[in-house]
């Protein structure tokens, strides 16, 4: 499979160029998910910017879902082809990207809190029971005190609770979008998202050839909404460009990602995961990495690519054909 020069010139996926096919495209997007928009709103995520000079929305997190849903579609469509996956699961996977990061407000203000030196435990009870944390009561509760002991835990550095806060914040996504009833195997595919969706990714890859069609199936959907997560790089987008680094090393749209969120020094979690004796001394870049590039190589096997790493641009390619098309 090439990537071709003339849907290259037709489309061009890096840029906020006003395309019209583009905005016909996120149209389509929404008529086939109809509930998101309302969902988004619900979640806080529509808000407009009231800082000066800032303008759209103040939460950026929903152009980064789009960016994964289109390259979940993507990628989901090359293997309907092969007949590996039908057009609802490529419909699963898409709606999972669209709601994978809906709590990402909380997220970031959870591992905040989390990642200091005295963290505020009314401040965090007080943020998970907002009015806006619409879900079952009973399991939200559950959940808090287990993971407020972590979190409180002064034994603990601030980037072993940040990594608990992490895990913390996707717990409540999963049960805000229950209470909205998103589909339970939407959810699961969405959950397979970031670092510490790692380890099972990895069983699941580790174990793929021994399962059932029903399974092999659920664990594809997992795989490319994980795979996709890992290749948007800001400014929300998949970079298809393959470049060296010094010793020679060929560097994808899966490097450059976790090479961003390795420099970033707001993300506690990445060095947190370290900590942990069962990560074997990796960063949570270091595995979101690695994980990353064994599914490229699962990919480009199951879709006959030679070079593994040309996945992204392949993805990046396919949204173009999408666009076109819609």
């Amino acid at each position: 499979m090439s990537v071709g020069k003339e849907s290259l010139e037709l489309v061009d996926t890096q840029k906020k160029d006003g395309d019209p096919r583009k905005f016909k495209y996120i149209h389509g997007l929404f008529k086939r998910h109809p509930h998101i928009l309302p969902l988004w709103r619900d979640f806080g995520l529509m808000v407009r910017a009231t800082d000066e000079g800032k303008k759209g929305r103040q939460h950026m997190v929903t152009e980064h879902m789009i960016a994964v849903a289109a390259g979940s579609r993507s990628l989901g469509l090359m293997f309907q082809e092969k007949n590996l996956l039908t057009e609802i699961d490529v419909g699963q996977i898409e709606e999972a990207g669209l709601v994978h990061d809906t709590s990402k407000i909380v997220e970031v203000l959870l591992v905040q809190a989390a990642s200091e030196k005295d963290p505020d435990i009314e401040k965090i009870e007080a943020l998970v029971h907002g009015d806006d944390i619409i879900a079952d009561s009973r399991l939200l509760t559950k959940h808090t005190s287990y993971y407020l002991t972590l979190i409180s835990d002064p034994s603990r550095s601030s980037g072993l609770r940040a990594v608990s806060a992490f895990d913390y914040a996707g717990v409540i996504n999963d049960l805000r979008l229950k209470a909205k009833g998103v589909d339970e195997q939407v959810r699961a595919i969405a959950g397979a998202e970031a670092f510490h969706a790692c380890p099972e990714i990895e069983r699941l890859l580790l174990n793929y050839d021994a399962y059932d069609p029903a399974d092999k199936e659920m664990a594809l959907k997992m795989f490319i909404l994980h795979y996709v997560d890992n290749i948007v790089t800001n400014p929300n987008r998949i970079e298809p460009a393959i470049t060296v680094d010094e010793q020679g090393n060929g560097l994808n749209a899966v490097d450059r990602r976790a090479l961003q969120n390795e420099n970033n020094p707001n993300y506690t979690w990445n060095q947190g995961w370290r900590e942990n004796p069962f990560h074997n001394g990796e960063t949570a870049m270091d595995i979101q990495r690695r994980v990353s590039h064994s599914l490229e190589i699962f990919f480009a096997g199951l879709l006959r690519i030679e070079d593994p790493l040309m996945m992204p641009a392949i993805i990046d390619n396919g949204i173009q054909k999408i666009i076109q098309n819609s």
